[in-house]
């Protein structure tokens, strides 16, 4: 991530402004792989994307799509299932299968992969929920103590080598007047399906 604050100043912004997401419930624990911060966690970051080499992209003509990771304390401590984590892994890879299979390229299994084949692996960095019934009352559109946040790592690799070829991260904040934020998972899910386009523009050239 390409900006970092000190613990110091995180707990000052955390106390100075109740907006941040990172602030509420359990979003103090923050133990992100990626080093993502209390600032980061409540603006949209946009997608950062790394283009590690150059790619002759006519050479590529499949496409195959791992199931998506989920990293550890992805929800900063909200009592989450273990099946409805798994049920946001499934959702996520449906998205993206969904967006690949409108285009040109086949999608394969994973194990059929080869040197012409991209290797698209997501991961759930941050799958924070809603709070639905704190964010009808005017006043939390404010404090945003009900919002939640989504974030991802999606990695492109050549099939059959693992050479790593792009690396992106996003992440999706609650938006104060969308209408996810009156479910659980709207914010996740509204995600999903952005990063699914976004993970297809990877795939081509000149598309980030």
């Amino acid at each position: 991530m390409p900006v970092r604050f000190a613990s110091a100043a995180v707990l000052l912004a955390c106390l100075a402004s109740l907006a941040l997401p990172a602030c509420r419930g359990g979003g103090a624990f923050n133990e992100d792989p990626y080093k993502q911060n209390a600032i980061e966690a409540a603006l949209d970051s946009g997608p950062k994307v790394d283009r590690l080499v150059e790619v002759d992209h006519a050479a590529f003509t499949k496409v195959a799509i791992a199931m998506p990771s989920i990293a550890p304390n992805a929800t900063q401590g909200d009592e989450v299932s273990d099946e409805q984590l798994a049920k946001l892994q499934a959702d996520y890879e449906r998205r993206l299968k969904e967006a690949f299979a409108k285009e040109p390229r086949r999608v394969v299994p994973l194990a059929e992969a080869g040197a012409d084949t991209f290797v698209v692996r997501a991961e759930i960095v941050r799958a924070v929920p809603n709070k639905p019934m704190r964010n009808i009352a005017p006043q939390t559109q404010l404090t945003r103590t009900g919002y939640g946040y989504a974030s991802t790592r999606i990695v492109v690799e050549r099939g059959g080598t693992g050479e790593l070829l792009v690396v992106a991260t996003e992440t999706k904040s609650t938006q104060r007047f969308g209408t996810e934020k009156l479910s659980e998972w709207g914010t996740v899910e509204k995600a999903f399906e952005s990063w699914a386009a976004e993970a297809v523009k990877l795939t081509n050239p000149k598309q980030n």
